[in-house]
């Protein structure tokens, strides 16, 4: 204090700056808040994003095979196709077999990701559809679901009281987290900021013609095929460990989780709306377009597109409502009519082949497996694109 009797304000310099920084920073967020709500459409995603390993992953790959083309070490008439979609079809699929019974010698690449959504399955396969590959075949593996996915929940409650008076205390701890606006939104600022530059980066491809091959920043993968067909004895399990692609499964049937995560999975399923035939109305029409988008990048780039509907245990099945098939048809026949088949085995795996609802473990992954041969050896037959069918 001075010889005056007044306060020295300079002294306090720092802390008022300090003061003036949160005021302003309190009233900017009060200003977002009521400007656009606490989770404004333009930032929050329709469907909950995925982890952008997957990005890189799915990238990596494309590249590899990429550079693989461009350096002469795979031929241009080689067949070659590649398998999309969730982790069901990553799981249930052998390339191998598709390579030895399919009806075209060849190789198959995995680009399957961890997700529940079409948009989820396109995003991540964006550097397929914008790359030079030139595959034969392009099997999309997916789900009825899928058109319904994994819908957001914006957050919209900003009053923790009634929940504070509930005694509902974590409640009321997550609205309250709420009023943080920048700090509620992190994830999906994060997100959206990094869609944007990786459509830049690929639209910055497309625009000068660079080489696809060094789009991934990672190294070339040693080996982007998916295995050889595991020699499978069914009759004796034990020794299907040294051959099989996948060493930790069991030809026998084990189930991961008990009976009560197959219940807390049951009802997650329903609060997303999968048993819900409005949820499909509601969500029909962006969800079409991220699947119709998606085979016809593939079929852009001169494949054969099919779709196989995987398979499912009979506990999600037969709560799936037959609405949620129709959608799915209706987009891909309204969008290619005939041109891309769709081969159906969401009822043609017993449940004793899963792992959980939607997982196969190794006997049903090659029962699923040899019936997609099948029915593409019969497909390519009636093309008169079979081995031995080409002039």
């Amino acid at each position: 204090m001075a010889d005056g009797g007044k306060i020295e304000l300079s002294r306090y310099r720092g802390m008022l700056t300090l003061l003036w920084i949160g005021l302003a920073i309190v009233a900017i967020n009060c200003c977002l808040l009521a400007a656009t709500g606490p989770s404004p459409k333009w930032i929050v995603p329709d469907q909950l994003p995925i982890g952008w390993n997957y990005f890189d992953r799915v990238s990596r790959t494309v590249c590899t095979i990429s550079g693989r083309q461009t350096n002469g070490q795979l031929p241009e008439d080689e067949f070659y196709g590649m398998v999309l979609g969730l982790s069901s079809a990553g799981a249930g699929i052998d390339g191998g077999i598709l390579a030895q019974e399919g009806g075209r010698k060849g190789r198959f690449a995995s680009l399957c990701i961890s997700g529940l959504s079409m948009n989820n399955l396109l995003l991540a396969n964006r550097s397929l559809l914008h790359s030079d590959l030139r595959p034969g075949l392009v099997i999309l593996g997916v789900h009825p679901y899928m058109m319904v996915g994994d819908p957001s929940r914006p957050k919209i409650e900003l009053d923790p009281l009634p929940y504070v008076f509930a005694g509902q205390w974590k409640k009321a701890e997550k609205v309250t987290r709420a009023w943080a606006w920048a700090a509620a939104n992190r994830k999906h600022i994060n997100n959206r900021i990094r869609l944007m530059l990786y459509d830049g980066r690929l639209a910055f491809y497309d625009l000068l013609g660079l080489d696809f091959q060094s789009f991934s920043a990672q190294p070339p993968m040693e080996d982007p095929w998916m295995p050889p067909a595991a020699v499978v004895n069914l009759e004796n399990p034990a020794t299907n460990l040294a051959g099989s692609s996948r060493p930790s499964d069991s030809v026998e049937y084990k189930p991961l989780y008990g009976r009560a995560h197959d219940d807390w999975m049951e009802k997650v399923f329903r609060d997303r709306g999968w048993f819900d035939p409005q949820a499909y109305q509601k969500q029909y029409a962006s969800s079409a377009d991220d699947l119709v988008e998606l085979a016809a990048g593939c079929r852009k780039l001169g494949a054969q597109v099919v779709i196989v509907l995987m398979p499912e245990g009979s506990r999600l099945r037969n709560q799936c409502p037959p609405f949620a098939e129709e959608c799915l048809r209706r987009a891909l026949a309204d969008a290619f009519g005939n041109s891309v088949p769709v081969f159906s085995y969401r009822d043609r795996i017993p449940d004793d082949r899963f792992s959980d609802f939607v997982h196969l473990g190794l006997k049903g992954k090659i029962e699923l497996s040899r019936m997609i041969a099948a029915d593409l050896r019969e497909f390519w037959r009636a093309l008169g694109k079979a081995d031995g069918q080409e002039k």
